[in-house]
């Protein structure tokens, strides 16, 4: 997860999910990336209740290369939020995502084909979604190629652009 340590992310549910994670599966690893005012009560929340299968690496400049050593972008929100600049990278690097659905998340993820939009209140709901994720590598891989086709279809810099020039002649008229 990569994200502000705030409290407009859940990072609890996220601690939630891994703790429940591990008693099934010892092998998945969770890492959260990001810095804030969150940081040290998650973190002693982690140290506190014994979540060993939890990495908090703090702020990084280079996020991508430890995006491309993750199978699933994991995104949890509190609040409705606009387009996740987060959601958008692990998708252009090809990552199937698993996002709480709100804001302008619904219209990233493409619920069963690009990912899964989740509810903020059902950990065994994502715990399925990572498990079928991780024990199915094709569709994952599948997932994956058609979130990167998104973000190239639709939110490229060139498509995004002309939108701005189709906006723009439609206002000026």
């Amino acid at each position: 997860m990569v994200a502000s340590l705030s409290n407009v992310k859940n990072y609890d549910l996220f601690l939630d999910v891994a703790k429940n994670m591990y008693k099934d599966r010892k092998d998945i690893t969770f890492i959260g990336i990001g810095g804030g005012h969150e940081y040290k009560r998650i973190h002693d929340r982690i140290e506190n209740e014994k979540i060993y299968n939890i990495k908090l690496i703090g702020p990084q400049k280079e996020v991508e290369p430890i995006i491309n050593t993750s199978d699933i972008g994991l995104l949890f929100s509190n609040v409705k939020e606009g387009f996740s600049n987060s959601i958008m990278e692990y998708m252009a690097l090809r990552k199937p995502v698993i996002a709480t659905n709100a804001g302008g998340t619904k219209e990233l993820i493409e619920s069963g084909k690009t990912g899964f939009l989740v509810s903020n209140d059902n950990i065994n709901e994502i715990c399925q979604k990572i498990i079928f994720l991780l024990n199915n590598p094709d569709i994952r891989f599948k997932m994956g190629e058609l979130a990167y086709k998104t973000i190239k279809d639709k939110f490229s810099v060139e498509k995004m652009a002309a939108q701005f020039i189709d906006l723009y002649k439609i206002l000026k008229n």
